[in-house]
C-alpha cells in the first residue's frame, strides 16, 4: 500500500480512504466482539485521521481508559477489559455487541417515538399528564414485557441463534454490492500514475489548494500540539487544521 501512494495524489487518496475504512471495519468489530485491546488500539489510529475537535476528545479518552485499572478492583477490571464487558449486549447472540448510545437509540428513543410515547413526530408533547404517564408506565411496562416473554417461553429477540449478518440474503446483498464496486473500480482504475488529483468519475482535476490526500498526514502533524497542554488550553487556527475536499472544485468550475 505504501508503494501505490508513490503514484500520485489521486492514488495516495484512495490508500488513504482504504486505511481509513480498515479502521472502522476493525472498530466495529472490536465493539461486536468485545474485544478491549482492539478497541483502543483503533481509537488511537482514529485520532489523526478525524475532525480536530473528535480527535481531541479522543485523546482525553484514550488518557483515561489506560488509567481504567486504578478505577476498578480487580474482578470489575477483569470482566471489563477481558470478557467484553465494555460494550453493551441485548441479546445472547454472538457478535452482538453495540455502542451505548446505539442502545439508548434502541430502547429508549424508539419507545418515545412509538404510539403512546412522548412525541408524536413533531417534538416533545407539552402536555404535563403525558409526560408524566410515559414516564411512569415504562418501568412497569419492561416487567410485564419480562414475565409475558418468560411466560410463554417466547424472546423478542429472535429465536435464532444466528447473527442476521450471516443470513443468505444478508450475504447475497453483500457478494451483490461488492460486485458492483469491483466493477466499477475495474473501469476507473484508483491507482494510476498520475500527478494530478482526478476526481475517477467525472475526470475534473482539483486545484493545487485540495489537500485531502493530506488529511492524515495534517493529523499527524497536529497531535504534538495536542499533547502540549490540557484540552481546554489547546487552540488551532483554522487554516491549519483545514481540509478541502475534490468536492469543492465543482463549486468553481464555469461552463463558457
Amino acid at each position: 500500500m505504501e508503494d501505490l501512494k508513490e503514484n500520485g495524489p489521486t492514488a495516495k487518496l484512495y490508500v488513504q480512504y482504504f486505511q481509513m475504512v480498515s479502521i472502522l471495519f476493525q472498530f466495529i468489530h472490536a465493539e461486536k466482539c468485545g474485544d478491549w485491546k482492539l478497541h483502543l488500539e483503533c481509537v488511537q489510529k482514529m485520532i489523526p485521521a478525524g475532525h480536530f475537535n473528535y480527535a481531541k476528545c479522543s485523546h482525553l479518552y484514550l488518557q483515561d481508559r489506560h488509567e481504567i485499572s486504578a478505577k476498578f478492583n480487580t474482578h470489575n477490571y477483569h470482566l471489563y477489559t477481558n470478557m467484553g464487558y465494555f460494550t453493551i449486549r441485548r441479546s445472547n447472540k454472538f457478535y452482538s455487541g453495540i455502542w451505548s448510545d446505539m442502545t439508548i437509540e434502541q430502547t429508549y428513543m424508539r419507545n418515545i417515538h412509538l404510539r403512546g410515547g412522548l412525541t408524536h413526530g413533531r417534538g416533545v408533547s407539552p402536555a404535563t399528564a403525558t409526560t408524566a404517564r410515559w414516564i411512569t408506565s415504562i418501568p412497569l411496562q419492561i416487567v410485564l414485557d419480562e414475565q409475558l416473554e418468560n411466560f410463554c417461553n417466547f424472546k423478542m429477540d429472535g429465536t435464532s441463534h444466528q447473527h442476521k449478518d450471516a443470513g443468505n440474503s444478508r450475504i447475497q446483498k453483500d457478494e451483490k454490492d461488492v460486485k458492483v464496486l469491483l466493477e466499477w473500480l475495474e473501469n476507473h482504475p484508483p491507482f494510476l500514475q498520475l500527478d494530478n488529483l482526478v476526481s475517477l468519475s467525472t475526470g475534473v482535476i482539483a486545484t493545487t489548494e485540495i489537500n485531502c490526500y493530506k488529511a492524515q498526514e495534517n493529523g499527524i502533524a497536529l497531535i504534538p500540539v495536542v499533547m502540549k497542554g490540557t484540552v481546554d488550553q489547546i487552540k488551532l487556527k483554522k487554516k491549519n487544521m483545514k481540509v478541502l475536499p475534490l468536492k469543492s472544485v465543482f463549486s468553481k468550475i464555469s461552463l463558457g
